[in-house]
């Protein structure tokens, strides 16, 4: 027979609202007292009875994860990191998607307060310009955190990349290789990722560059297809560019793509550097620069980041909310 809470409070000599809390790692339950409790339920054989907390209108084991796209390979390790770290946790991770969608944003936060889930971990849609939906979070008390797309409007901490920095010294480093004719291609700059790129290549143009500028702003969803449209725009010009920074995989593709179309030799003719990791970048050319993000520390970050709120038993507002920047790195050698 499945052991229970109130079995668990019988033989503890507990209340059994003390099980309850101490086994969905609420902050209120003494440190002693939920390990003692939570090292019986697990010699015991308990297992969380999720649908059981759904109909009682609170998942606090729960920590729901927003992202804009799965299918982006950023969120997906993204995704892998967190799923392993809430598990040796004892947390379970919801994955959600916006799609890009703002209104789904909003319906996301709305079904996640209904659940008063333990805590929120999220990374924007590219039609969010607001965090009026976010700081309902902080009105019923629910720890947020943001990561690599994040808002500025709302109370809670925040873990990006250095977006402007690494672009800046990829411009840098390819005007010293004799690269002056350095072209971007980027999503829209009211998203904090793609504002602080943008802000890096013209920072790189402006001290490196011999007065070519030449940037293309992808506003629709990221894909090869796009990234071959930006491609045409770039080298359709007299002006070529020799040396092409591309914001994602998918516009790397594309471009990729374009110029094998155009017989335009790679890296000889024209460099190619994109976001994303080397394995994957190597497989759409072998000389390809990669910007590898710190994926795994970031999710690391997060959850640490979520976990130090969750605990804090002060008053939310006087909560110290952290913005911590990890480094990107450029990799140029071959595997």
């Amino acid at each position: 027979m499945r052991i229970t809470i109130k079995d668990i409070a019988r033989r503890l000599n507990v209340h059994h609202s003390t099980v309850s809390r101490a086994l969905r790692m609420d902050p209120r339950i003494r440190h002693e007292t939920g390990e003692m409790i939570r090292e019986f339920a697990a010699r015991e054989g308990y297992h969380i009875n999720l649908n059981a907390l759904k109909l009682r209108g609170s998942l606090r084991n729960m920590i729901a994860l927003i992202v804009p796209n799965i299918n982006h390979r950023f969120f997906s390790n993204i995704i892998n990191f967190l799923t392993d770290l809430a598990n040796e946790n004892n947390y379970v991770l919801s994955i959600y998607q916006s799609n890009e969608n703002f209104e789904r944003e909003c319906s996301i936060i709305e079904k996640l307060i209904q659940q008063d889930v333990a805590g929120v971990i999220a990374s924007v849609s590219d039609k969010t310009r607001s965090g009026e939906h976010f700081r309902a979070l902080n009105r019923v008390r629910i720890p947020l955190v943001f990561f690599d797309r994040v808002l500025y409007d709302v109370n809670a901490s925040r873990v990006t990349a250095n977006n402007r920095e690494i672009v800046e010294s990829l411009v840098s480093e390819l005007a010293v290789e004799g690269r002056k004719r350095i072209a971007h291609v980027t999503g829209p700059g009211h998203i904090n990722v793609f504002g602080d790129r943008n802000l890096g290549y013209r920072n790189g143009v402006e001290k490196h560059g011999a007065g070519y500028v030449k940037q293309v702003i992808i506003d629709e969803e990221f894909s090869p297809e796009s990234g071959k449209v930006a491609a045409r725009e770039i080298f359709s010009g007299g002006v070529i560019p020799d040396a092409v920074i591309s914001t994602s995989f998918l516009l790397s593709m594309g471009i990729i793509s374009h110029l094998k179309e155009k017989g335009i030799k790679i890296p000889d003719e024209v460099v190619v550097a994109g976001f994303g990791d080397r394995l994957f970048n190597s497989l759409l050319h072998p000389d390809i620069i990669s910007i590898e993000q710190p994926e795994e520390e970031m999710a690391s970050a997060v959850f640490e980041l979520l976990i130090d709120q969750m605990e804090f038993k002060g008053y939310p507002e006087n909560y110290d909310y952290k913005n911590m920047e990890l480094k990107s790195r450029i990799i140029k050698n071959k595997l």
